[in-house]
């Protein structure tokens, strides 16, 4: 279970995008470890991304990588639509 160390990581992203004030931020596959993620990496992931976002003002990007299966990181599109998450 990595899932502090990810948290972790999570955290650090968040905090150099904010610092550096990154416009946009390109997430190039294997967002998850595997094609059924737990509930907690959905939750990290989602989580990850409005705080990425930032209330809409900055662009996310987010491309399945061939450790994810596509209509699982497409999932929320309607709703990351509305928060400037491709």
């Amino acid at each position: 279970d990595r899932r502090e160390e990810q948290a972790g990581f999570v955290d650090e992203l968040c905090r150099i995008v904010e610092e550096q004030s990154i416009d946009l931020v390109l997430i190039a596959g294997d967002v998850y470890d595997s094609v059924n993620p737990p509930a907690w990496a959905e939750e990290l992931f989602y989580d990850a991304l409005e705080r990425l976002a930032a209330g809409g003002t900055r662009g996310v990007v987010v491309i399945a990588g061939n450790h994810d299966q596509p209509e699982r990181v497409r999932a929320a599109a309607q709703l990351a639509y509305k928060h400037g998450i491709v």
